[in-house]
């Protein structure tokens, strides 16, 4: 799965390594890579394959 910026033009930010949780559950713990400044990031959006 890879995360992207939800801007309107957007980019890649990583790649999404592990997924903690059960998948039943209104929330999970999400574990990945960060190629780029986490403090320029406002907001990111999941993109599933």
């Amino acid at each position: 799965m890879h995360i992207i910026t939800s801007d309107t033009r957007p980019f890649f930010v990583g790649v999404v390594e592990e997924i903690a949780g059960d998948e039943a559950s209104p929330s999970q713990i999400l574990r990945f890579r960060l190629p780029v400044n986490i403090r320029r990031i406002r907001e990111v959006m999941l993109v599933g394959e």
